[in-house]
């Protein structure tokens, strides 16, 4: 995984109709195009995992998220997050020899970029146990997806669904129908499992993910990470991609503090790894476009 931040500074004003990530990923794009017209088409239209992740604009000095206006001169910074590796030696010299480019038609100099290469292996390596009382701070709107079933493997349901898949039977047909409805669903609360559960996807996709994530599954699924509270509240945002269309973006955004009640030391290392690491991709969908983005305050 790949960090590449720049450092940028707008002529003039710059004020925004909708969310500023859309407008960065309309860079993104645009700067691909450019260089390979096909691959970024290709990006664009798969249905796989995105491989890159983006962080709105916010100030250099403070970090405070610019979400509507950016003063003239005002430097500011934002990011782009690339998984993949063939896909970044690809992109690095079209995305970092750019001194300037334009945001919502007004112009930006860019003053620095800023290359930091990661991984989940190495996050891990160095990761510590969460304390037994954590937060996470969520930036931008996150919402996530709901997994088609949400049995554990525990459950009797569960065992008896997986078991009958083989037979294709009038009845496992239509239950298989009935469960593949819940595809796609958006669930805009902060369900730390649901978190997870999109984190080591994404890391499975990009990277060799470094522990048993059938035996974490299953420390989360007796509870293991809970809610305990979010005292100033969460919020619900509604961010329309653009303003004349009807597609749209719902997520929350806010503190969420979290209780873990089974603290075993290496599945608690491993979630804090997995964390660390969504603060760098984003989690949830609607990644490129700078949602989901979080703060882990550990």
């Amino acid at each position: 995984m790949f960090v590449l931040e720049y450092l940028v500074e707008p002529i003039e004003d710059i004020k925004f109709e909708s969310f500023p990530g859309y407008y960065l990923r309309g860079l993104f794009f645009n700067t691909l195009k450019k260089y390979d017209e096909k691959l970024a088409l290709r990006i664009h239209e798969s249905q796989s995992i995105a491989p890159y992740s983006i962080k709105i604009f916010q100030k250099v000095d403070t970090g405070e998220l610019l979400r509507n206006h950016i003063k003239a001169r005002q430097q500011v910074k934002f990011s782009f997050t690339i998984l993949d590796e063939n896909l970044f030696d690809l992109l690095k010299e079209p995305l970092m020899v750019n001194s300037s480019f334009r945001i919502a038609g007004k112009l930006m100099n860019v003053r620095e970029v800023n290359v930091q290469k990661k991984s989940f292996s190495d996050i891990l390596s160095n990761s510590k146990p969460l304390k037994e009382k954590f937060a996470i701070d969520f930036l931008t709107p996150t919402s996530f997806r709901l997994p088609l079933t949400t049995c554990c493997k525990h459950c009797h349901v569960y065992k008896r669904l997986k078991a009958r898949i083989q037979t294709k039977d009038k009845e496992t047909a239509e239950l298989l129908a009935m469960i593949n409805n819940r595809r796609g669903i958006i669930y805009p609360l902060p369900d730390i499992k649901l978190a997870f559960y999109n984190i080591v996807r994404l890391i499975k996709r990009f990277e060799v993910l470094s522990f048993n994530s059938d035996e974490f599954n299953s420390w989360l699924d007796v509870e293991s990470v809970v809610i305990s509270g979010f005292e100033n509240g969460i919020k619900t945002l509604r961010y329309y991609e653009h303003k004349t269309s009807n597609k749209f973006f719902i997520g929350f955004i806010g503190k969420v503090n979290y209780y873990v009640r089974n603290n075993t030391e290496d599945k608690s290392r491993i979630a804090n790894a997995l964390l660390s690491y969504a603060e760098l991709t984003n989690v949830g969908p609607n990644r490129t476009a700078g949602f989901g983005s979080i703060r882990l305050l550990n």
